[in-house]
């Protein structure tokens, strides 16, 4: 039996207008339920509730659990500026969960009214490194 890859949705709630930040979540969840993923959607539901009942902090560790049993994250426009989704993207790295395909992003962005940053340039592999650094120890 197949399962549906599951991703979660991560972007900057504190200090928006509920109804902005519910409207890029709800475009962004849109677009992936569409492309075939179960969504995480952290800014519908009960789990969005605690935030009134536990605070941030344990809403940001309630947060974090739930990260950690997805496949994928989705950063939305303005993550960056975010402390808890910063921190996220933080764990989602550290935990080995990966963004979706680029084009998926993509068209989140685009329906957002916003234009995705270009590709990080790939990083060097250890072994170019290690190749460099014999090669100049046998020039010495």
């Amino acid at each position: 039996m197949n399962r549906k890859l599951t991703i979660y949705i991560s972007g900057p709630m504190t200090g928006l207008p509920a109804e902005e930040y519910r409207r890029r979540f709800d475009v962004a969840a849109e677009v992936l339920g569409k492309a075939g993923y179960r969504v995480v959607n952290p800014a519908r539901g009960w789990p969005h509730r605690l935030y009134r009942l536990l605070g941030y902090r344990l809403t940001l560790l309630w947060d974090l659990w739930t990260l950690s049993g997805c496949d994928f994250i989705v950063k939305l426009p303005g993550w960056k500026m975010s402390h808890g989704a910063s921190i996220e993207s933080c764990w989602a790295y550290h935990f080995g969960i990966w963004t979706p395909p680029r084009q998926i992003t993509e068209e989140i962005y685009r329906r957002l009214g916003t234009k995705l940053p270009p590709a990080a340039a790939p990083a060097s592999d250890s072994n170019n490194r290690k190749k460099k650094k014999d090669n100049h120890a046998q020039s010495s």
